[in-house]
């Protein structure tokens, strides 16, 4: 059985970069375009994707406003930033306001393009399988203290009941089970402590 292509959203005000985009990516993936952030944020609330793909100057939101947005909404979702906007410091800050996995810089090279998308799926995938196991991690831990205190119980109890047997033991090596009166080796042990006792 395939599985489905991965989810992407690119969000870009300009309709010829989306389907530039779109037409670059819709072979490997599922896409789905948003034209502004608004309509991106319904988008990522409704559903989720394997990477957003923002433009960074779009009017009314920047890219990396709604990628931090994003990052509330869907934290495993890879976001990657486009601009044409090359400013080493801008970019520096935007990335880490938004986590931004990686930026593409306008005109992008398909090739590159490619790479960076296939790279943040992966980043995806490795994410939710992370989530997943310190979820199963945590149920284990819960499974392994209810089993541990179950067994605290266990050995208390067996510790109780084998104390309960040596004192019936220790009882019947010193009494007579019929008369229930001390034996010859219980009054041997009480004649020995009497001596003892009279000579301090």
């Amino acid at each position: 059985m395939t599985q489905p292509a991965p989810n992407i959203l690119i969000v870009d005000d300009e309709a010829e970069n989306l389907r530039a985009l779109e037409r670059s990516l819709r072979q490997k993936y599922s896409i789905v375009t948003a034209s502004n952030g608004p309509e991106a944020l319904t988008l990522c609330e409704k559903q989720e994707f394997a990477a957003v793909i923002s433009d960074q100057r779009m009017p009314g939101m920047l890219g990396t406003d709604l990628l931090a947005r994003i990052a509330k909404v869907r934290p495993l979702t890879t976001r990657v930033i486009l601009t044409a906007f090359t400013e080493s410091k801008e970019i520096l800050d935007a990335i880490n306001r938004a986590e931004i996995y990686r930026y593409v810089t306008k005109p992008w090279e398909n090739a590159e393009l490619m790479g960076i998308v296939q790279q943040a799926v992966e980043h995806h995938e490795l994410q939710k399988q992370n989530r997943n196991l310190i979820e199963e991690l945590g149920k284990k831990k819960d499974e392994l203290l209810a089993l541990n205190k179950n067994l605290e119980k266990v050995v208390e109890q067996r510790t109780t009941e084998l104390r309960q047997v040596n004192e019936q033991l220790s009882e019947m090596a010193m009494t007579d089970p019929l008369t229930r009166l001390l034996n010859r080796r219980a009054f041997s042990i009480k004649v020995a402590e009497e001596v003892e006792r009279s000579g301090r």
